[in-house]
Protein backbone atom coordinates (compact mmCIF):
# COMPACT_ATOMS: atom_id res chain seq x y z
CA UNK A 1 0.00 0.00 0.00
CA UNK A 2 1.48 3.52 -0.62
CA UNK A 3 0.71 4.57 2.95
CA UNK A 4 2.32 1.60 4.46
CA UNK A 5 -0.85 0.56 5.87
CA UNK A 6 -2.36 -3.06 4.76
CA UNK A 7 -1.28 -5.19 2.70
CA UNK A 8 -1.08 -5.46 -1.11
CA UNK A 9 -3.15 -8.48 -3.14
CA UNK A 10 0.44 -9.85 -3.78
CA UNK A 11 1.02 -9.86 -0.09
CA UNK A 12 -2.22 -11.68 0.63
CA UNK A 13 -1.57 -14.70 -1.91
CA UNK A 14 1.86 -15.09 -0.76
CA UNK A 15 0.34 -15.41 3.01
CA UNK A 16 -1.98 -17.79 1.43
CA UNK A 17 -0.07 -20.09 -0.07
CA UNK A 18 2.75 -20.18 2.72
CA UNK A 19 -0.14 -20.78 5.55
CA UNK A 20 -2.38 -22.71 3.70
CA UNK A 21 -1.02 -23.87 0.07
CA UNK A 22 -3.53 -22.39 -1.55
CA UNK A 23 -3.71 -19.67 -4.66
CA UNK A 24 -6.01 -17.24 -5.36
CA UNK A 25 -6.71 -15.66 -8.75
CA UNK A 26 -7.25 -12.00 -9.27
CA UNK A 27 -11.01 -11.77 -9.53
CA UNK A 28 -11.74 -14.07 -5.87
CA UNK A 29 -14.68 -12.51 -4.14
CA UNK A 30 -12.23 -13.12 -1.16
CA UNK A 31 -9.80 -10.02 -2.40
CA UNK A 32 -12.61 -7.77 -1.44
CA UNK A 33 -12.22 -8.01 1.93
CA UNK A 34 -8.42 -7.20 1.81
CA UNK A 35 -9.92 -3.78 -0.18
CA UNK A 36 -11.96 -3.40 3.12
CA UNK A 37 -9.41 -4.59 6.11
CA UNK A 38 -7.22 -1.79 3.84
CA UNK A 39 -9.68 0.74 3.69
CA UNK A 40 -10.84 -0.05 7.81
CA UNK A 41 -6.87 0.07 8.38
CA UNK A 42 -6.40 3.47 7.01
CA UNK A 43 -9.49 5.05 8.66
CA UNK A 44 -8.21 3.64 11.97
CA UNK A 45 -4.94 4.92 11.47
CA UNK A 46 -6.52 8.45 11.03
CA UNK A 47 -8.45 8.47 13.94
CA UNK A 48 -5.29 7.17 16.28
CA UNK A 49 -3.54 10.45 14.39
CA UNK A 50 -6.62 12.59 15.42
CA UNK A 51 -6.68 11.16 19.10
CA UNK A 52 -2.79 11.46 19.27
CA UNK A 53 -2.49 15.23 18.45
CA UNK A 54 -5.65 15.67 20.97
CA UNK A 55 -3.78 13.72 23.66
CA UNK A 56 -0.83 15.89 23.09
CA UNK A 57 -2.55 19.00 22.98
CA UNK A 58 -3.64 18.32 26.37
CA UNK A 59 -1.19 16.76 28.03
CA UNK A 60 1.06 20.47 27.07
CA UNK A 61 -1.95 22.62 28.11
CA UNK A 62 -2.19 20.72 31.21
CA UNK A 63 1.64 20.77 31.65
CA UNK A 64 1.47 24.48 31.02
CA UNK A 65 -0.73 25.14 33.77
CA UNK A 66 1.25 22.67 36.03
CA UNK A 67 4.52 25.22 35.52
CA UNK A 68 2.14 28.25 36.27
CA UNK A 69 1.04 26.95 39.47
CA UNK A 70 4.54 25.78 40.49
CA UNK A 71 5.90 29.19 39.55
CA UNK A 72 3.33 31.13 41.58
CA UNK A 73 3.88 28.91 44.46
CA UNK A 74 8.04 29.34 44.18
CA UNK A 75 6.99 33.21 43.85
CA UNK A 76 5.22 33.26 47.09
CA UNK A 77 7.61 31.38 48.90
CA UNK A 78 10.59 33.37 48.02
CA UNK A 79 8.93 36.82 48.53
CA UNK A 80 10.12 39.29 50.99
CA UNK A 81 7.07 39.32 52.92
CA UNK A 82 7.41 35.61 53.82
CA UNK A 83 11.29 35.50 54.46
CA UNK A 84 10.73 38.87 56.89
CA UNK A 85 7.77 36.60 58.73
CA UNK A 86 10.55 33.80 58.93
CA UNK A 87 13.01 35.92 60.38
CA UNK A 88 10.37 37.54 63.01
CA UNK A 89 9.82 34.30 63.97
CA UNK A 90 12.70 33.10 64.44
CA UNK A 91 14.22 36.25 66.44
CA UNK A 92 11.23 35.59 68.40
CA UNK A 93 12.68 32.13 69.18
CA UNK A 94 15.68 33.09 70.03
CA UNK A 95 14.46 35.88 72.73
CA UNK A 96 12.43 32.65 74.35
CA UNK A 97 15.48 30.96 74.13
CA UNK A 98 17.87 33.65 75.61
CA UNK A 99 15.31 34.16 78.47
CA UNK A 100 15.23 30.58 79.29
CA UNK A 101 18.82 30.76 79.41
CA UNK A 102 18.74 33.51 81.76
CA UNK A 103 16.39 31.61 84.27
CA UNK A 104 18.63 28.48 84.08
CA UNK A 105 21.57 30.82 85.02
CA UNK A 106 20.04 32.32 87.82
CA UNK A 107 18.47 28.87 89.30
CA UNK A 108 21.93 27.16 88.48
CA UNK A 109 23.72 30.33 90.60
CA UNK A 110 21.01 30.22 93.91
CA UNK A 111 21.44 26.32 93.90
CA UNK A 112 25.28 27.00 94.04
CA UNK A 113 24.84 29.46 97.00
CA UNK A 114 22.62 27.04 99.15
CA UNK A 115 24.87 24.53 98.82
CA UNK A 116 27.69 26.69 99.65
CA UNK A 117 25.62 27.82 102.66
CA UNK A 118 24.71 24.55 103.65
CA UNK A 119 28.33 23.64 103.32
CA UNK A 120 29.37 26.33 105.48
CA UNK A 121 26.80 25.90 108.18
CA UNK A 122 27.44 22.34 108.52
CA UNK A 123 31.30 22.79 108.79
CA UNK A 124 30.38 25.31 111.72
CA UNK A 125 28.68 23.43 113.45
Amino acid sequence: MPDGIGLSFDQVRTLLIQAHKTTMSDDDPMLMLVTINNAFLGEYDKLLDRHNEALTAFLVDQAHEYLEVARVAAEAASGVGVIQETCRKHSAAVNVCQGNMKWLAAITAISALLNVAVFVGGALR
